[in-house]
């Protein structure tokens, strides 16, 4: 059954070909939007890191955004 499995992917070259380049591309693009997100969420808390000495912190209860 494998053999019959790797002998229809490898049957056509380009198609072969093209699918793996597919691949190869999505999980780039995975990998690059996790790392898009990753530098977002460490300038979103930029501020807060900026200030680690403060001993206490005062906001609103309604404050939706800390920025």
């Amino acid at each position: 059954m494998n053999f019959v499995a790797v002998k229809m992917l490898t049957g056509d070259r380009s198609k072969y070909v093209g699918l793996i380049f597919a691949i190869s591309v999505a999980s780039m693009l995975m990998a690059y939007q996790a790392s898009i997100f990753a530098g977002i969420m460490w300038r979103t808390t930029s501020q807060m890191q900026d200030v680690w000495h403060a001993e206490i912190w005062v906001m609103d209860p309604c404050l939706r955004f800390l920025d």
